[in-house]
């Protein structure tokens, strides 16, 4: 990559929050990595919308299943406060999807992956992504 994208991960199992960061910065990404969505610092207040012009990040991976929140009503909260990330490049992760969850997933834009989940197939998601971000 020419250029470092960005990328957030949250996800409350540290195991699996590690491996996608070292994924990611292995390719060359700048991360930031959460253990609750409560510590993800880009959120803003409750009544405030996202003052950025652009998305401040390219990549969006949560976990699904969190203590506090599910990673579907966090995306779904930030895209109702004005969030520019693209659409395609949101991913929740779960080892237990419902339909409903899956389907709820697919309208808001983002990639479902089954914990575990298959190195290769998250790896191809990547590139897809990455070719888009220089078309």
């Amino acid at each position: 990559m020419s250029q470092a994208f960005k990328a957030v991960v949250i996800d409350d199992v540290t195991l699996c929050r590690q491996l996608l960061t070292d994924i990611l910065e292995d390719r060359g990404y700048q991360v930031k990595s959460y253990a609750s969505i409560k510590e993800f610092t880009c959120r803003t207040g409750a009544d405030e919308r996202c003052p950025n012009e652009h998305a401040c990040i390219d990549i969006f991976l949560t976990d699904n299943q969190m203590p506090e929140t599910t990673g579907l009503e966090a995306i779904e909260s930030m895209l109702g406060k004005g969030c520019k990330l693209r659409a395609t490049s949101k991913a929740i992760f779960s080892g237990a999807w419902s339909q409903m969850e899956r389907q709820k997933a697919q309208d808001l834009g983002c990639k479902t992956f089954s914990k575990p989940f298959e190195l290769s197939s998250f790896e191809s998601w990547l590139q897809e992504q990455e070719a888009s971000f220089s078309a």
